[in-house]
Parts: C-alpha cells; sequence; structure tokens
C-alpha cells in the first residue's frame, strides 16, 4: 500500500500534515506549525 505524508495550508495560515493512503486521508496526524502571514 501505498502511503505518503501530505502537509497542506489554508488561507488563515494553519498547517496540517495528513497521512495519506491510496489517495484516501486516513487521518489529520499532527499540527506541525503555525504561521502569521506577511
Amino acid at each position: 500500500m501505498k502511503m505518503e505524508i501530505r502537509v497542506e495550508a489554508d488561507v488563515s495560515g494553519h498547517i496540517g500534515s495528513y497521512l495519506v493512503a491510496e489517495g484516501e486521508v486516513v487521518e489529520e496526524v499532527q499540527t506541525v506549525a503555525h504561521f502569521i502571514p506577511d
């Protein structure tokens, strides 16, 4: 089974890591960072 960690950021600056297996998001693994956009 192919698995990957996908990191996505939304417009509010929240960055989330998602465990992705076979194209499906299995779970949100952890919030890795927050930042304030300039």
